[in-house]
């Protein structure tokens, strides 16, 4: 079954097209990124698919509900993590858990204790004392206490440490397993997405320009710069790299293809001064979908 079915979406936002006739599936129990850089869209789509904004054209569903008559009943079982957390109550955060449960008709605080515990947020905290960390922490704990069916997480590590990183995605994989929890990540960073989802696909410009899975993918994408005056680039081009930029002693290439075949190639063009690095997102369209002569 489809958690989530976006058919031609389109969306403008005053002058600017945020999407044009977007097309996206993910499906039930599988972990899936949607990518993009800052302004593309991502938080416009997650507020589309809580009925929070309303499409100009197209269609949203969840699990066959649709995200504008069924919105009621979709926030039923959907929990959302926003990119950032806004609350100005002078209250503790025990008691807009407790709200939580109540607004979805639950009675035991048995998960509340549970998340409580297992990310370290004090229940006695006020919302106001608390800082980016501890907003997010609890963001993610009200989001989680409903056992939801389906997690929409906008830049779901903003503000959090590696260690809470490490936990928030065992914890997720766990619901994975035992309740086929569907997770929809929202994000910019390329490597949080390949090493956490089962796929991920690449929004830029207003639509999806690749969707990849992450069982198939041979290593992840890397970027090598060359400090060598290297005037032959084929060797590279013809293994798959992609030249992001070219001067002299600064060589800069994509490559996300076998690292074995790289290090030969480096090897036979008696290179001796460069470096491996993980790609970002922006080298990663930088390489693939921009167009040429694009700023």
């Amino acid at each position: 079954m489809s958690a989530i079915v976006i058919s031609d979406l389109t969306k403008r936002i005053g002058k600017k097209s945020v999407f044009s006739n977007l097309n996206l599936e993910v499906l039930e129990g599988e972990f899936f990124a949607l990518l993009g850089l800052e302004d593309s869209g991502k938080t416009t789509l997650s507020k589309i698919l809580f009925n929070y904004l309303k499409p100009a054209k197209g269609k949203v569903t969840i699990f066959d509900m649709d995200c504008v008559k069924d919105s009621r009943a979709i926030k039923e079982s959907v929990g959302f993590v926003p990119e950032e957390v806004y609350f100005q109550e002078n209250v503790k955060i025990i008691n807009l858990l407790k709200t939580t449960l109540n607004t979805h008709n639950l009675k035991s605080l048995e998960e509340i204790d549970m998340l409580l515990d297992y990310f370290g947020l004090d229940s006695k905290m006020k919302v106001l004392d608390m800082n980016n960390n501890e907003k997010k922490l609890f963001s993610i704990i009200n989001a989680l206490i409903i056992k939801p069916r389906l997690l929409i997480m906008d830049e779901p590590t903003k503000y959090l440490e590696q260690e809470q990183i490490e936990k928030l995605f065992e914890y997720l994989n766990k619901m994975k397993e035992e309740n086929s929890l569907t997770l929809f990540m929202l994000t910019k960073s390329l490597s949080e997405a390949q090493r956490f989802c089962d796929r991920v696909a690449y929004l830029y410009d207003g639509s999806i320009k690749e969707i990849e899975s992450m069982s198939n993918k041979v290593s992840s994408d890397k970027i090598i710069k060359i400090y060598n005056d290297l005037e032959d680039l084929d060797p590279f081009i013809n293994i798959g790299a992609k030249i992001i930029s070219t001067t002299k002693n600064n060589i800069v290439l994509y490559y996300d293809k076998d690292m074995r075949v790289l290090s030969r190639i480096i090897y036979e063009s008696g290179i001796d001064n460069y470096s491996i690095e993980n790609s970002s997102l922006s080298d990663k369209i930088a390489a693939y979908y921009k167009e040429e002569g694009e700023e």
